[in-house]
């Protein structure tokens, strides 16, 4: 599980010091299936469970997540907050040295090994790993809300945000690129017309 390539860096603006990596298992409504083969009960679960809600539609990319996430010691994350209230993050102690502080809306909590931690991710979180002494490895899972209900979309199927290209969504460079030249492409033969 700990081959470096298959870790990703995780929002990088938010920290200065130290490392915050993640291994992506659930995103955009799909299983990462490589990870499958070094995990296979965890992805089991994540197919028997989510989405949560599939006749929902999407207001962010991180509606339902599924990811490991590992930070070294001396590692501090600004305080941030998710895009939306519709998502609550629950972190699962995996690995959990003393000295690692989650700080939620001004209360700070600490992991524990086996045991999980549950808020509203639109709330204002940090987490500082400057006295831990090793890395913390935590199980990150976003879900939909469970008061979500078909009548906060009032009988919509589709969000704006889900007519945005899967390329542009996901935020990488390349597909930022693609999805402004294809809505420039667009707006050209609108203008035409």
């Amino acid at each position: 599980m700990r081959k470096d390539e298959l870790w990703e860096d995780t929002y990088r603006f938010l920290y200065k010091n130290g490392t915050w990596k993640h291994l992506p298992i659930y995103h955009a409504r799909e299983i990462i299936e490589p990870q499958c083969t070094a995990m296979p009960t965890l992805c089991g679960l994540v197919k028997k469970y989510l989405p949560t809600k599939p006749g929902l539609p999407w207001v962010v990319n991180q509606n339902e997540q599924v990811m490991v996430i590992r930070m070294d010691p001396g590692t501090t994350v600004e305080t941030h907050n998710g895009p939306s209230n519709n998502v609550l993050n629950m972190h699962f102690g995996i690995i959990v040295p003393e000295g690692a502080v989650l700080t939620v809306n001004y209360t700070q909590y600490t992991w524990e090994n086996g045991k999980t931690l549950v808020w509203d991710g639109s709330t204002d979180h940090g987490v500082d790993t400057t006295k831990c002494k090793e890395e913390r490895i935590i199980l990150l899972v976003r879900l939909m809300h469970p008061d979500m209900t078909p009548q906060h979309y009032r009988g919509h199927k589709r969000t704006m945000f889900e007519e945005i290209p899967a390329e542009y969504r996901d935020g990488t460079v390349a597909g930022k690129e693609a999805g402004l030249e294809k809505q420039a492409n667009g707006a050209e033969k609108e203008e035409e017309l």
